[in-house]
């Protein structure tokens, strides 16, 4: 067993001023005030420094790769990814892989059946994984390579289409085929995005009337809020029960607009996302994202046509930046980082609670991550 307190404890449906959490196993035994958790004879304890906040761990439903490490193009070095996000915060993920190849997926698909199970590293929890394309808009392709793009009509039954692993799938709903592809992969419980895509508001409405449910980095790589052309932006903005992914690295969207998105959508339908990159932790300078040259600066990762290719930055700094910009609470924010990519997944994750997996990060007074257990396992911590 361990017992980790007392702090500052965010469930995140409430903070608790002296609380602690106790630990069993891989689950959470008891969660509440310091003086009314029973800590058995013998338990471990762990005592956070001055300050500290306990919150649920992070869930970052788009991480592409990091510290040099691109899953396209090496899907067999997942758990290498996971090994680096506790040190961010963040506990369970989904490896995302832009548009590529059948062979590439399958590639994927064997090591996260392979290895995930298997490891003894105390990493984040690889989800299954999220398939961004390769079903996108040529127009709004970003740093994808459109020579992979596929439309729906044309393939409607790729290999990949029933294996259990694949939780999520970005595409272009106004591409021919793609209504009725929507309603396959939600049909087998698949969570369908829209992005990519020029999409016009009625086409996603009608998307959204198949079964998508979430829109992948809001604003980036989609039709945008026009007062004469709403597009995608905008749909998914106004339609409630409607999540959206949004990366807050003040580069692909001003803070401005991100304060926007979250005056018309609640921290409950809007999750961060990092879009971590293989540039994500690396010093300034070029590496390869995709199999494509890219420039890494202070917090921007660009094709050297300055297209945006992803993320430099982690969610952790993702959720700082929130906080910073909006003005709001962490315990009003937090559901952005946990509870909602969770339901999105429809998995019990994300809630410090009696029965949950013991899935913990610790927070400075600055929101800095000072500590991470994984599974009731303990990642990093510092004293």
């Amino acid at each position: 067993m361990l017992a980790i307190g007392p702090s500052t404890v965010m469930t995140p449906e409430e903070a608790i001023a002296h609380g602690m959490v106790l630990v069993s196993g891989d689950r959470i035994l008891a969660v509440g005030e310091a003086g009314r958790v029973r800590i058995p004879p013998g338990c471990e304890t762990l005592e956070p420094r001055k300050g500290s906040t306990i919150v649920p761990g992070f869930i970052d439903l788009q991480v592409n790769g990091a510290r040099g490490i691109d899953l396209t193009a090496t899907p067999e070095r997942i758990l290498e990814v996971a090994s680096a996000l506790p040190f961010h915060g963040v506990t369970s993920f989904l490896p995302t892989f832009i548009s590529s190849d059948e062979a590439t997926i399958e590639r994927a698909l064997e090591s996260l059946r392979g290895r995930a199970s298997e490891s003894d590293d105390v990493a984040a929890l690889p989800l299954g994984l999220h398939l961004e394309g390769p079903y996108l808009h040529p127009e709004k392709k970003g740093a994808h390579d459109d020579e992979s793009f596929l439309v729906p009509e044309e393939d409607p039954s790729p290999s990949w289409l029933e294996a259990p692993e694949i939780r999520m799938v970005t595409l272009a709903p106004e591409l021919p085929g793609a209504l009725e592809m929507i309603r396959q992969l939600a049909s087998l419980g698949v969570v369908v995005a829209a992005g990519h895509s020029r999409a016009t508001l009625e086409e996603a409405h009608r998307a959204f009337a198949a079964g998508v449910r979430c829109g992948t980095h809001l604003f980036n790589a989609m039709s945008g809020l026009h007062h004469r052309d709403p597009g995608l932006a905008a749909a998914l903005l106004m339609t409630d029960g409607i999540l959206t992914g949004l990366i807050a690295d003040g580069v692909h969207v001003h803070p401005g607009v991100v304060v926007l998105a979250l005056r018309l959508k609640t921290p409950r339908e809007l999750f961060l996302v990092s879009d971590a990159v293989a540039a994500a932790g690396m010093q300034k300078g070029r590496c390869t994202v995709g199999g494509e040259d890219v420039i890494v600066g202070e917090r921007s990762v660009r094709l050297p046509d300055g297209t945006l290719a992803g993320s430099a930055l982690f969610l952790d700094t993702g959720l700082r930046n929130l906080v910073s910009w909006t003005g709001r609470s962490l315990l009003d924010l937090l559901p952005c980082v946990t509870t909602t990519p969770a339901t999105l997944l429809g998995i019990d994750r994300g809630r410090l609670a009696k029965g949950c997996p013991a899935d913990l990060t610790l927070l400075d007074p600055d929101l800095a991550v000072t500590g991470c257990v994984v599974r009731g396992r303990v990642a990093f911590w510092r004293k």
